[in-house]
C-alpha cells in the first residue's frame, strides 16, 4: 500500500513529537531525583534511550533548553485542566473545586519536580533571560484561561462585578503558595491531602473565610 508524502510527513511528525514527549519525561524523572544542576545530559538521553546527539536534534541548547521546555509544558497542563475542570460544570464553584482538586494531585505527586521548578523559576527571576520572557508568556496564558471562566461567572451573576484577570491571578497564586508553603515544611513527608487542600482555598477564594492551611499528613 503507497502512502502520499501527507500522510509520511504527518507520520514523521507524531513520531517526532512522541520522541520529544520521551525526551521530556525522562528529563523530568531525573531532574526530580538529581536536581537541575546535577542532571546531565548523558543521562536523559540513556533514560529516554536516545542517543546524546539525538537530543541536541531536539534541544540544540542543552540542559537550559529542556528545563524551559518543561516549565512550557507545566503550563499547557495547567491550561488544559482548568479546561477539563470548568467545561460542562453546573456553576463556577463546583469548577474552580475540580481544578484545584486537579491541580493538588498533580503537583502532589510530582512534587520533587515541583521543588525544583520552583527553585529554577526563581533563580531565572535573578537574570535577564529569554527564558524567563517564555516563562511568563506561559504563566499568563494560564491565567488568561481561567479569567475567562472568571468573566463567565461574572456575566452569570454568580461572582459580584469585579476584575477577572485580577481574580484569576489571586486564585493561581494563592494555590501556588499554599502548595509551596506545604513543600517547604514536608521534608520526607506527603502533604496534606489534596482534597483537603483544595476545599480550603476554595472556601477562601469564595467565602473569605479565615482558616487555618491544612498541617501536613
Amino acid at each position: 500500500m503507497e502512502h502520499t508524502d501527507q500522510e509520511l510527513s504527518s507520520r514523521r511528525d507524531r513520531e517526532r513529537i512522541m520522541r520529544r514527549e520521551a525526551m521530556l519525561h525522562a528529563a523530568q524523572e531525573v531532574i526530580a531525583e538529581k536536581g537541575y544542576e546535577s542532571a546531565t545530559l548523558e543521562e536523559i538521553a540513556q533514560r529516554a534511550e536516545f542517543g546524546k546527539g539525538t537530543l541536541y536534534n531536539y534541544f540544540p541548547d542543552g540542559k537550559e533548553e529542556i528545563l524551559l521546555a518543561i516549565f512550557v509544558q507545566v503550563f499547557e497542563r495547567m491550561a488544559r485542566m482548568i479546561d477539563h475542570a470548568f467545561d460542562g460544570t453546573d456553576t463556577f464553584r463546583s469548577g474552580l473545586r475540580a481544578f484545584l482538586l486537579d491541580a493538588f494531585t498533580f503537583f502532589r505527586n510530582r512534587n520533587d519536580l515541583f521543588r525544583i521548578l520552583m527553585r529554577e523559576a526563581f533563580r531565572l527571576q535573578t537574570m535577564e533571560s529569554d527564558p524567563l520572557a517564555v516563562i511568563h508568556a506561559h504563566s499568563l496564558k494560564s491565567k488568561n484561561r481561567l479569567a475567562m471562566y472568571v468573566q463567565r461567572a461574572i456575566e452569570n451573576g454568580e461572582l459580584a462585578d469585579m476584575n477577572a484577570h485580577m481574580l484569576a491571578h489571586h486564585i493561581l497564586h494563592t494555590a501556588k503558595g499554599i502548595h509551596m508553603q506545604q513543600c517547604g515544611t514536608a521534608c520526607d513527608h506527603p502533604v496534606a491531602d489534596p482534597d483537603e487542600l483544595a476545599e480550603t482555598v476554595l472556601q477562601l477564594i469564595m467565602d473569605g473565610a479565615t482558616m487555618d492551611i491544612p498541617s501536613n499528613a
